[in-house]
């Protein structure tokens, strides 16, 4: 016969491993979550990128892909100085 001791010890690691498999998937999923939340972010920063270099290109400034802040607000800061001298 089979002890008790080690039935038992059987059936609690048996159990154990069940609990592990049941809560795995749910971190797996936060974790494809936060992943996806990630390239979401990136996406939307590309695309304001790209709309930003767009604008720029039809005033005729040649940059990279992404235009820094820097860049925008020293055109910005020129079209302002811009419009000041003609009144």
């Amino acid at each position: 016969m089979i002890n008790r001791t080690y039935l038992f010890l059987v059936l609690f690691l048996i159990a154990l491993s069940c609990v592990a498999a049941a809560a795995s998937p749910t971190s797996i999923a936060q974790e494809k979550i936060a992943e996806l939340e990630k390239m979401r972010e990136k996406s939307k920063m590309k695309r304001m990128n790209t709309e930003q270099f767009d604008k720029l290109k039809e005033k005729g400034v040649k940059a990279n892909d992404r235009v820094s802040e820097e860049v925008i607000r020293n055109l910005k800061q020129k079209a302002e100085e811009a419009r000041r001298n003609r009144h």
